[in-house]
């Protein structure tokens, strides 16, 4: 039994092992969410690269159109 004031020392590492799984948990549940994050941009830059890619492309035509019409394309 325990006097007045004192703390159960089995409680407090019951309460302590919940607290850590717990912990672990939303560690877990956060490092998912970082990885598909990752994933994303990842993606978002390749999507990113290809319109670069793109627009280079259709700057190059504009100047080939524009040197081909004697400089009087339109933009």
């Amino acid at each position: 039994m325990l006097r007045r004031g004192e703390v159960d020392p089995l409680a407090t590492a019951f309460s302590t092992v919940g607290d850590i799984g717990r912990f672990r948990d939303e560690l877990s549940k956060a490092v998912k969410e970082r990885d598909e994050l990752k994933v994303r941009v990842r993606e978002l830059e390749a999507e990113v690269e290809a319109l670069k890619a793109r627009e280079e492309v259709r700057s190059k035509l504009r100047e080939a159109l524009t040197i081909l019409s004697g400089g009087q394309a339109e933009q």
